[in-house]
């Protein structure tokens, strides 16, 4: 990577405040540096004192005045910023647009390296030929597909996109398929495959690893090319709704250093990531499941265990030497406290399964919330308000339909 373009102190710009946006510019509070944090509308997360919000075009439906807005902002900032993205979309198309926005911004990517990895079927073909351990899977571009492999399906099985873009937030919400779905029948997989095949019909079925929360790890790691020069290890502990992290811890585990490492030199990839696996029990090894080339959700674990691996990134990006970063003696956990919020709404509304006990078992341990914070408090109570007023409304409406009947 060449860093010799980015001075150091240069600025920061994020796009999409979800809670990933926030957490990026909590990290970066302590080097001083000028954040912006870009979105169409104004999320409670924007309201943090870490950054300066800026409103502007959504990219999906407006990309010519998005990247125009873009150019408005570097044109103010005078020097050229490091870009951030928090989806694997919006990371894919500031990417397909690098030519024009290179001038005002660094996005730290390359096309033919980000495709094998968001791409999850190259990557897993990648991945095989590389000997690291995957899940068995199969990659179906129409229908006819399903009936070719049929005999070989075993039960349950994953029905993932190959890319996370593939299923939009629209998609998810006409077809009621959110993320991926474990199928258990060719009935099943037939019924839910024709409900989202209308969208995108390239689709991953993948071989069901059993096992609990437990059983899933995350390497998360600055990789220079040839090596790791900073990472930690998450170990999930609750995820509401499946694949949706609320609750890590950080752990040790050197096999997932090897496999990872191995994998990102092969893939030629340099700069911040993190790498998902799951435990088989039968096969006695992790396998892979996905990796993101960005920040996540829950990436703040490291920096509250004295691993800012943010402000790392950074440092790396402009050149700098990246200190040395000691995990503190006592662990931490990482919790995303706006999930736990809904999940109380969830037992007093009485819907799914998680129980009291089974939140205050998640504090018992040392933890960070990753929203509230007594130094920057608006995005919690910005929440808070947004919260209630949702449910007072879908109450309203309850009560109006109820009326009607």
């Amino acid at each position: 990577m060449n860093t010799s373009v980015i001075e150091s102190g240069a600025p920061v710009v994020i796009i999409h405040m979800d809670i990933v946006g926030l957490t990026i510019a909590r990290d970066l509070y302590g080097l001083g540096v000028k954040v912006y944090g870009l979105d169409y509308s104004r999320s409670v997360y924007s309201f943090s004192n870490c950054l300066d919000f800026w409103k502007i075009p959504n990219y999906i439906d407006e990309p010519e005045r998005f990247l125009q807005s873009l150019h408005e902002l570097g044109r103010e900032i005078g020097g050229r910023a490091i870009l951030y993205a928090t989806s694997d979309s919006l990371l894919e198309f500031l990417v397909d647009n690098k030519p024009q926005l290179d001038k005002e911004f660094y996005i730290p990517y390359e096309k033919a390296v980000l495709e094998n990895i968001i791409d999850k079927w190259n990557l897993y073909i990648t991945a095989k030929q590389a000997g690291i351990p995957v899940p068995v899977t199969y990659l179906v571009e129409q229908e006819s597909d399903l009936n070719n492999i049929r005999s070989s399906l075993r039960y349950p099985m994953v029905m993932k996109p190959t890319r996370s873009a593939d299923w939009s937030y629209d998609m998810c919400n006409k077809t009621k398929v959110f993320k991926l779905a474990i199928v258990s029948s060719f009935n099943e997989l037939y019924d839910i495959y024709n409900r989202v095949k209308v969208f995108n019909p390239r689709i991953l079925l993948q071989e069901y690893i059993n096992g609990d929360i437990e059983c899933i790890k995350s390497y998360a790691s600055i990789f220079d090319g040839e090596c790791d020069l900073l990472s930690f290890v998450g170990h999930k502990k609750l995820q509401k709704p499946e694949g949706i992290s609320v609750a890590v811890d950080i752990t040790e585990d050197g096999s997932l250093r090897d496999y990872s490492n191995k994998l990102l030199k092969i893939l030629n990839y340099c700069g911040l990531s993190e790498i998902e696996y799951k435990y088989d029990a039968t096969s006695g090894e992790y396998k892979l499941i996905e990796i993101n080339p960005r920040h996540w959700v829950w990436h703040q674990l490291g920096t509250v265990n004295g691993i800012n691996i943010t402000q790392a990134y950074y440092l790396y990006q402009t050149g700098k030497k990246i200190n040395n970063l000691h995990k503190k003696s006592q662990k931490i956990r990482w919790i995303d406290d706006s999930k736990i919020i809904m999940l109380f709404f969830d037992i007093a509304m009485r819907r799914g399964n998680i129980r009291i006990k089974d939140i205050r078992s998640l504090y018992k341990v040392p933890a960070h919330n990753a929203v509230f914070d007594m130094h920057d408090p608006l995005p919690m109570l910005a929440f808070i308000l947004d919260t209630m007023k949702d449910v007072i409304l879908r109450q309203l409406q309850r009560i109006a339909h109820l009326k009607l009947q």
